[in-house]
């Protein structure tokens, strides 16, 4: 195969670079004159959505589908497409009561995704051909036609690239896939030379069908701002362009909870005042309550007047034995909630399924949510669930009275802008005292320092003047709690900033700041995604010690420098990071390199100097840890059956020494029903299979599901990895491959357990791909479009050496394909 690039998926020329330089102008005046544009981390989530549709591993599946990419002259199919999500992005936010800015801006990256490949993959800027000078107002409005499969578009030769008859007056598009189009057409251009596309630089007509798509999405995306019930709706255009995320409670209501439920009431009376302020909403509100041995469904709400009606109708009751089911609770949160959100965990008890901790750890961190614990009680020392579901999301746990539950308003306040910032997260140990500095830059319009510590003496917050922030300025907000400490200063002075800390335990630090300067994500990623579109996407789970990462990094807002860093929980250097701009798989702001991980938990934090030449620093909130075991699922193409059982494995290897892995499932739509073996017993370097079995309703409306399965060593929990699989739900599958026919490019395969041509047995494996593909259709493929048996000789055979130099088969096995092909009487 060849190395070309692709209209790359996450490269700053390709998807990601179109939609930010498209989307960043668009502007809309609010009814009060505010000026209403997209912000950074909306764009973010737009372009990585856009970019999804060429991943294998999609939630969407869709890395395969022709019509996806206006591949194969599928024009009314890609056209219809556009339209139909256009519709469904309407709809996700013209109405307050189904309002979903997060779902809205997935399905438009899929549409844009799809509206962009149509001018890279067709012949709209050829010349000679129909070059056009602007984009195609049609997309996005009507249906477009294709030319019968029996004209010609391009010359029958070897490249399939050169234009002809209708090819060069009317609108086409190359055929992605195999050697060959049909005769007369064009390809889409595997080889180098080959087909129409304009995926890369240096492609002809590259940079036309890269403007052209850039005015194209342009107009797309006003075309949603200008429909009807959209335009001139507020808040449905900033459901849109801005990610607030969902503000959360989850809530033990046993009998013993009564005094703590009366201060969340508070609470969230004080967040019904706060936000009559349009620009402190959150996208909604979650209420989730939990006891044993039930959990409540989740109460979701964009009204912060109905969340407070929720929560004063929360009936304690039941009690007399400790554990509650906390994880189970919020993992329901977990599932509920949109990306980037806050939860607030609340219960006097311990945790009754606190194996299911890494789910609840995996699950957040997919989705961007910090947990914050607020403990009244305990049966027993603070629930480790508790402690690692704060350090692994970013969170801080308070262990406080329970008539002090009212006053974690002032941890939530800060956090309502949407621009919260971690600047600096540390969980360590005291005995005495301790004093902290924290670089504050001119971006900043508030600060917050949260401290919670077991015996706490003392805290003073001081300026760079040397003054200490009081509860008597003007500028400032103190809270004080038992064993807390929570001081926010609004429009704080750049300079250094200390923290003093007196007392002795475990102790957790937070100092967050409200700034458009934002460490946005850091991930490691992989290069994967559709052949020829690779780009760099975020690996399953967490990294494997002792293997080289590549490791990517976004941030936006205005710096001139950054460097990155490895720190551990206590906040001091492990190693630096190499990351740097300019990566030909990444966007213009997003930092790559490799790094050779250690063997300890690390956070990664990044400083530098802003645009004025003050020093700044981010933290990105999760502990991370290189891991000595790995789980990945076997089938990922699965699909779930309503009023069937599925059963769906994943494999766990153990890379370190010996052990018992204990194996945890959770889905989000609490399908799992069993799970087998749940105790594995593996050596070093040794593999074995677990199954979960997911049960659907025959009556369940749902269509996409996502399973967390999480193995954690039984000697040592902190040894821990996940894999999470999006599952959808329902659909047909014709050829019974588990790949469902709207996403199989080949729904109706062949797939005999080796490779039989024309009655020619080769005794090679005929593998299914992930696209849905036996290696016999590919070769029946070759079949269906040779003109003669010299044509499918020779088309074998560089399929054949393909696959040799890729690893996919041996020099022997491809000997045995080709002597069949030789024999066969074909075409």
């Amino acid at each position: 195969m060849s190395s070309v690039l692709a209209f790359k998926p996450t490269a700053e020329f390709g998807h990601v670079g179109i939609v930010t330089d498209a989307i960043t102008p668009i502007t809309r005046t609010s009814s009060t004159g505010e000026t209403l544009k997209f912000t950074p981390r909306a764009i973010r989530q737009i372009r990585d959505a856009t970019a999804g549709v060429d991943e294998i591993f999609s939630s969407r599946g869709e890395f395969s589908v022709p019509l996806a990419h206006c591949d194969d002259e599928l024009l009314p199919d890609c056209s219809q497409r556009i339209i139909n999500i256009k519709n469904v992005v309407i709809n996700n936010i013209k109405d307050e009561a189904s309002r979903n800015g997060e779902e809205a801006r997935a399905q438009l990256g899929r549409a844009l995704h799809t509206l962009q490949d149509f001018y890279a993959h067709s012949n709209w800027v050829n010349n000679p051909g129909p070059n056009n000078g602007s984009f195609n107002s049609a997309l996005g409005m009507s249906v477009l036609t294709r030319l019968p499969v029996t004209t010609p578009t391009c010359i029958d030769d070897f490249f399939d690239r050169t234009l002809t008859g209708a090819g060069l007056t009317s609108i086409t598009t190359g055929y992605f896939g195999g050697l060959e189009p049909p005769a007369g057409k064009c390809a889409h251009g595997v080889l180098p030379g080959a087909g129409i596309h304009k995926d890369e630089p240096g492609r002809p007509f590259f940079d036309q069908a890269r403007a052209r798509a850039v005015e194209g999405t342009r107009d797309f995306v006003n075309q949603i701002l200008n429909a009807p019930g959209v335009a001139g709706n507020d808040d449905a255009i900033r459901a849109l362009m801005d990610i607030r995320g969902t503000l959360g409670f989850v809530i033990d209501d046993t009998g013993s909870m009564g005094s703590t439920i009366a201060g969340v009431k508070s609470a969230v009376g004080q967040i019904v005042t706060s936000v009559q302020d349009p620009k402190k909403q959150p996208d909604n509100y979650l209420l989730e309550t939990f006891n044993d041995p039930s959990i409540g469904s989740p109460f979701i709400t964009t009204d912060a007047n109905a969340l407070l009606a929720a929560v004063n109708a929360i009936f304690v009751n039941g009690g007399g034995d400790c554990p509650e089911l906390s994880q189970s609770g919020l993992l329901a949160a977990i599932a509920a909630a949109r990306s980037g959100s806050k939860l607030y965990f609340f219960s006097d008890a311990s945790a009754k399924d606190g194996g299911l901790a890494g789910n609840v750890t995996a699950a957040a961190n997919a989705k961007k949510i910090t947990i914050n614990y607020v403990l009244t009680g305990s049966c027993s020392p603070v629930d480790p669930a508790y402690i690692s579901g704060a350090q692994n999301t970013g969170g801080q746990l308070f262990f406080i009275g329970r008539n002090e539950t009212g006053k974690i308003f002032g941890l939530i306040e800060p956090s309502l802008t949407g621009d919260l910032q971690p600047m600096m997260i540390l969980n360590t140990t005291l005995n005495g005292s301790r004093s902290f500095t924290v670089p504050v830059d001119s971006t900043l319009t508030s600060i917050t320092f949260s401290v919670s510590l077991d015996f706490l003496s003392s805290v003073h917050v001081m300026r760079p003047s040397g003054a200490e922030v009081l509860p008597t300025d003007s500028d400032a907000t103190v809270t004080t709690l038992s064993t807390g400490r929570i001081v926010t200063v609004r429009k704080p002075v750049a300079g250094a900033w200390q923290l003093q800390v007196g007392g002795f335990g475990d102790l957790s630090v937070s100092v967050m700041g409200n700034s458009a300067l934002e460490l946005a994500d850091f991930s490691f990623v992989e290069l994967r995604g559709r052949p020829e579109h690779q780009g760099l996407f975020p690996i399953n789970g967490r990294p494997v010690l002792g293997e080289n990462q590549t490791a990517r990094a976004n941030l936006f807002g205005a710096f001139s420098t950054a460097r990155f860093e490895l720190i551990s929980p206590a906040g001091e250097t492990i190693q630096a990071l190499d990351l740097t701009a300019g990566n030909p798989d990444a966007a213009a702001d997003e930092f790559v390199g490799t790094v050779d991980l250690p063997a300890e938990p690390f956070r990664v934090l990044v400083r530098g100097t802003d645009q004025n030449g003050l020093e700044f620093v981010r933290v990105f909130p999760p502990t991370l840890q290189a891991q000595t075991v790995r789980v990945r699922a076997v089938a990922p193409g699965t699909r779930l059956t309503p009023g069937g059982t599925t059963p769906v494995q994943f494999e766990v290897t153990n890379l370190g020494p010996a052990g018992t892995f204990l194996v945890t499932a959770a889905d989000d739509a609490a399908f799992t029903t069993g799970l087998s073996p749940s105790a594995l017993d593996l050596g070093e370097h040794e593999s074995a299979i677990t199954t979960v079995f997911l049960t659907v309703p025959a009556a369940s409306t749902r269509l996409f599901d996502t399973l967390t399965v999480v193995a954690r060593n039984a000697a040592n929990p902190a040894l821990n990895n996940s894999a999470r699989l999006g599952l959808e739900i329902g659909g047909s599958d014709s050829d019974g491959d588990g790949i469902a026919d709207n996403v199989d490019a080949c729904p109706a395969s062949i797939l005999g357990a080796s490779i039989v041509i024309d009655g020619c047995e080769s005794g090679v494996d005929n593998t299914l791909a992930t696209n849905g593909c036996t290696r016999s259709d590919s070769i029946a493929q070759i079949a269906a479009a040779a003109a003669n048996h010299g044509d499918f000789v020779s088309g074998v055979a560089a399929l054949t050496n393909a696959w040799v130099s890729e690893g996919i088969i041996s020099g022997r096995e491809k000997g045995a394909i080709q002597s069949c092909a030789a024999k066969a009487k074909l075409p």
